[in-house]
């Protein structure tokens, strides 16, 4: 009666055990695999039969096996009661995958040390994400150290040479002005990195959500280009022009505000001395496209995979001011908006930004 008892109870754990979707295991005192449940294939793409009595460190990345035999070494000889681990694993496609261990020290009824017992979690997209906000705090750091720097030095200088001038000189209204322009735009050009690098905060911090509401593009896009044109030191203006027929769609109209800003602000900046930008509203049955040209410096083709990277510029920018930034920020809000952002350019010749988005 007692075996019939224990033999459903045992049925219904190792249904739950194959079910996991962690990798369970146990390993004798060498290391080697005497269980593992379904995961294991799953996640590694080895069968369980080909890897029982294996020893766990032949799956393992070279660079991480020293440190992981360290530590199994310690649990093994009882140093230790468990550990928790991240190492790198190489999967049977030849594929790398970071892994997340846990392990315990298994023990018989009288108390031998058999091995030991755990769970094997991947993790690889936590540790690309990880990886990723590493590079962006380096990138940052750097960013910081000349972007936000240099604003204030100019502001600083302006600020000097006008109480120099006023010392010497007196009041001079036309030389005042002309620092007291400087010191506004460089002001603005603060404020639009502050602004810039609070956006990417919040995206990366997935705090970052679309308020849906009906609106009408026109008025939206025409108001993006009059506050961009009043800024240009040449006095371009960008030509807009609508195709189709024209709806209300459903957007955030902050966001796409904030996308369009930095796509036309750019067109602008990397242009100077070239024909004005264009901009063409068109509204399609199934979708809407805005579609920014500028005939300007254009895009490297070495750089055309990394420019939506953030804080990446091309090295044909270097000399123009900018944050790498902007192209970031807009194909991230175009796809809150499952919606497309894609470009094409030549070098030298100018680029052509579209967004697309379903009604």
């Amino acid at each position: 009666m007692e075996t019939e008892t224990k033999e459903p109870v045992f049925l219904l754990y190792k249904t739950l055990i194959a079910a996991i979707p962690d990798v369970v295991f146990q390993t004798d005192v060498d290391g080697s695999w005497v269980f593992l449940n379904n995961s294991w294939t799953r996640t590694m793409g080895y069968s369980i039969a080909e890897s029982l009595g294996e020893p766990f460190y032949c799956f393992l990345h070279p660079d991480d096996l020293e440190g992981s035999l360290n530590l199994f070494e310690q649990l093994i000889t009882g140093v230790v009661q468990d550990y928790t681990q991240e190492i790198r694993c190489i999967k049977k496609s030849g594929a790398q995958c970071w892994i997340k261990i846990f392990a315990v020290l298994a023990k018989d009824a009288s108390g031998n040390i058999t091995g030991s017992h755990g769970t094997l979690q991947e993790i690889s997209e936590h540790k690309a994400q990880e990886l990723e906000l590493k590079v962006l705090r380096s990138s940052f750091v750097s960013l910081g150290s000349h972007q936000f720097r240099t604003p204030l030095d100019i502001m600083r200088c302006c600020i000097e040479l006008s109480a120099m001038h006023i010392a010497k000189n007196g009041v001079d209204a036309a030389y005042l002005m002309n620092h007291i322009h400087t010191v506004i735009n460089e002001i603005d050009q603060l404020n639009s990195l502050i602004e810039k690098v609070l956006t990417l905060g919040q995206m990366n911090a997935k705090i970052f959500a679309c308020n849906m509401e009906s609106v009408d593009l026109i008025p939206l896009i025409q108001k993006v280009l009059n506050d961009l044109e009043l800024i240009q030191i040449d006095k371009r203006k960008v030509n807009f022009v609508v195709s189709g027929l024209k709806r209300e769609i459903t957007v955030d109209s902050s966001l796409i505000t904030h996308a369009l800003n930095n796509l036309v602000s750019n067109a602008l900046k990397y242009s100077v001395g070239k024909p004005s930008p264009n901009v063409e509203l068109l509204f399609a049955d199934k979708y809407f496209q805005v579609i920014i040209t500028d005939f300007g410096i254009g895009i490297p083709f070495d750089s055309q995979q990394q420019i939506a990277t953030a804080f990446y510029r091309a090295d044909n920018v270097r000399a123009i001011k900018g944050t790498g930034l902007g192209m970031f920020i807009a194909k991230r809000v175009v796809l809150l908006h499952k919606g497309e952002l894609a470009f094409t350019s030549v070098e030298g010749e100018g680029a052509v930004f579209t967004i697309q988005i379903a009604y």
